[in-house]
């Protein structure tokens, strides 16, 4: 069962045909930041941090994700928010950037409730071993 976007009925993401989102975040100076609506369904959840930024664990990092429509998103970490333009890769996993040099990726695996996600302080290839991972739970 794929993640529903908000903003949409499943029976209408159903029709429309489309399974997933794609997430890139693209954040630039001229973008406003946005704010998590409360009153709509976001997912939210806290990271656990590996290897060198283990100290970094704190049981305060809330983070959420909202999806607003199938390639935008407002993601949050702590008191800073960023809207995302969300890219859909292969295997179905989302990902997203919010410097251009971090990296987010999200593996919705058909459970709409959990959102497992990993995340690289400074991506670039070969792949390596997450930074931080988390489980996003759904909220209403």
């Amino acid at each position: 069962m794929p993640i529903c976007i908000p903003t949409m009925s499943a029976r209408a993401l159903r029709r429309s045909g489309s399974t997933g989102f794609a997430l890139l975040l693209l954040a630039s100076a001229a973008a406003s930041a946005q704010s998590i609506d409360m009153r709509r369904e976001y997912y939210e959840g806290r990271w656990t941090w590996h290897g060198v930024y283990r100290a970094m664990n704190d049981p305060n990092n809330v983070s959420r994700i909202q999806f607003n429509t199938p390639t935008r998103a407002t993601y949050c970490y702590q008191r800073h928010c960023w809207n995302v333009n969300v890219r859909r890769d292969a295997g179905a996993s989302l990902s997203f950037s919010t410097d251009r040099k971090n990296y987010f990726e999200f593996n919705p695996g058909g459970d709409p409730v959990r959102l497992p996600a990993r995340f690289w302080v400074n991506f670039q290839p070969p792949a390596r071993s997450p930074d931080a991972t988390i489980v996003f739970g759904r909220r209403n």
